[in-house]
């Protein structure tokens, strides 16, 4: 169908099927209510399915930014035989070790600044004691502004989030050999939230916040532990804490980007 308005599209149109909010340089406008990912304060955006798209190099050890900031990942000690890029994502055997990536970047967080970081992962089922394994971190001495999944005051397979040393907020529910996209924001002074999926899972007051200008590390932090039995499949980090509603958007893209 040809729908424009002066030229312009309405907001939720999409042009050759690609959601735009602008002009229609043909004025053939297709009718598009598939939602897209928040931009608003997007830092960065790691996408599996980019680096598994046709013609693409499968052994590759950058996993690319597709943000628009340049905060590509490098990727460090993957044979991508064993390990490495799979159809299920960025694939972390159980028997792995020192495979992690880590930003090209220093991060624009300062001190005190909210943020907002997603992770869609499949967990395999693994051994109920197990150390904590972190998905996406900044580094520290500690574990800092961190999600990681494992044990912590014997507490097993569940969600937590890190701010510096302290482990601040656990999820509800066992979260061990499952797909989800785990989503926190944190504001300090202020709350920190949890979500599973589009689903609100827990929150606590924070108490304290990550230094600023750190490097992000995926599966690892520089205490040396790292992320075993897990495929990750995307990664959204933003400078701001974003409602509930945008965190249940982000959700919903997720399921229908990579089918779950």
């Amino acid at each position: 169908m040809s729908i424009a308005i002066n030229g312009q599209l309405p907001q939720g149109f999409a042009v050759d099927g690609q959601a735009v909010n602008g002009l229609a340089s043909s004025g053939q406008v297709i009718w598009s209510s598939e939602p897209q990912y928040v931009t608003d304060g997007l830092l960065l955006r790691l996408d599996s399915l980019e680096n598994l798209r046709s013609g693409y190099s499968g052994n590759t050890n950058v996993w690319e930014d597709l943000s628009g900031n340049g905060n590509d990942f490098n990727l460090h000690s993957f044979s991508h035989s064993a390990d490495g890029w799979k159809p299920d994502g960025l694939y972390f055997p159980n028997d792995a070790a020192n495979r992690y990536g880590q930003c090209v970047n220093i991060l624009p967080l300062p001190n005190n600044s909210p943020f907002t970081v997603a992770v869609l992962v499949r967990l395999e089922n693994v051994p109920a004691r197990i150390s904590q394994q972190f998905l996406a971190n900044w580094t520290s001495s500690s574990p800092s502004g961190g999600i990681s999944f494992g044990l912590s005051d014997n507490v097993y397979n569940v969600l937590k989030f890190h701010t510096k040393s302290s482990i601040e907020l656990n999820s509800s529910k066992n979260v061990n050999a499952s797909v989800h996209t785990f989503s926190v924001t944190h504001t300090y002074p202020g709350i920190d939230k949890m979500f599973i999926d589009e689903a609100f899972d827990s929150s606590k007051e924070s108490s304290e916040s990550p230094t600023a200008n750190k490097n992000m590390y995926m599966a690892r932090y520089s205490g040396g532990q790292y992320l075993k039995g897990a495929y990750i499949k995307s990664v959204l980090l933003y400078n701001r804490a974003l409602s509930d509603d945008e965190i249940a958007q982000n959700s919903i893209v997720n399921k229908k980007r990579f089918n779950i």
